[in-house]
């Protein structure tokens, strides 16, 4: 009988992986899709309200040994019944035999893999002396993202704005509290973008433009994490360099899907990949001057990469529970 093991959130939490495990994995994963190691179809998205969306996200890493799917979904007005707004489930397999290895929420493993892409991100585009963040956004995202930062760059100071002034009060509180990091509460986005070396946006449930190209100063990082068109619809073309996760990916939806649509943005537009960036084959940033943007669409080969280092965690640790699936 073939016994599938089954995690909860509390389940993953309680492993107590750290920020600097997960932007490890994650820079592997990159690695492994600049030199072709992988195997990523597009997105299927179904949207049964009105802004919000599931995906199902299956990815394949042969080297890795991961292969599975995240099903997520995404509820803005969740935060109104004080639920979630993202909520994931991941099943992972055996490549070999393709017996399901396990089931485990993907609610954990989502928050840290959008943050970690940040970081990573920032460690091969931002200007190494990058000491300013800019989050626009106080939610989950805004911290998990900062988390990661936190991790590549030396930072002294941090800007937030959110439109609930209760959430920047708690963002500041907390984030000051875990990182002993210099946080300002900003009363609009341009305050939070002008001056920053790194900007990030994380919001959820609006298309207001909140980014204007010019407030990005010279060497700017910037790193949009959502998925409504927030920013400029511009910016692909006046920053120096425009780069994707997965070109592929971001055909299918986003923050700047409408340029895609319109055939204004093409993959010729793209400078590169950030899995060529990591592998070597093409080249991060160049100058302190280059303002350089990274779209991240999401990608399921970081979540099954993670969930399969969560799962080997949780196995030697006797953590969740197995049920028999299978005869």
């Amino acid at each position: 009988m073939i016994e599938t093991l089954i995690l909860t959130y509390s389940d993953i939490f309680n492993l107590d992986m750290k920020m600097q495990d997960v932007m490890k994995i994650v820079e592997d994963v990159y690695q492994a899709h600049g030199l072709g190691d992988y195997v990523l179809p597009p997105k299927v998205a179904l949207h049964p309200k009105e802004n919000s969306f599931f995906h199902s996200m299956p990815g394949y890493l042969p080297k890795m040994g991961a292969i599975g799917i995240k099903w997520v979904s995404g509820y803005p007005e969740n935060r109104r019944k004080t639920l979630p707004t993202i909520i994931g489930t991941i099943i992972i397999n055996d490549p070999e035999t393709g017996l399901p290895l396990a089931i485990m929420d993907g609610t954990w493993i989502t928050n840290m893999r959008t943050g970690a892409v940040t970081g990573v991100g920032a460690k091969y585009l931002a200007k190494k002396d990058s000491e300013v963040i800019g989050i626009i956004g106080a939610g989950v995202q805004g911290r998990c993202n900062l988390l990661a930062l936190n991790e590549s760059l030396k930072i002294r100071k941090v800007k937030v704005y959110d439109i609930s002034k209760e959430s920047m009060k708690r963002y500041a509180e907390e984030m000051e509290k875990k990182l002993g990091l210099d946080i300002e509460i900003v009363e609009r986005t341009e305050d939070a973008v002008k001056d920053s070396d790194v900007v990030v946006t994380t919001t959820s449930g609006t298309s207001e433009q909140l980014v204007d190209t010019k407030w990005l100063k010279p060497g700017v990082f910037g790193a949009p994490v959502e998925g409504e068109p927030v920013w400029d619809r511009r910016t692909p073309y006046v920053v120096d360099k425009f780069i994707v996760d997965n070109w592929e990916q971001c055909t299918h939806g986003g923050q700047f899907y409408s340029e895609i649509v319109k055939g204004n943005l093409t993959r010729e537009k793209v400078y590169a990949e950030l899995g060529e960036v990591v592998a070597g084959k093409k080249r991060g940033r160049e100058s302190n001057e280059e303002r350089i943007i990274l779209w991240a669409r999401g990608m399921g080969t970081l979540d099954i990469a993670i969930a399969l280092e969560v799962y080997r965690r949780a196995s030697s640790r006797n953590l969740g529970f197995r049920v028999k699936f299978s005869q």
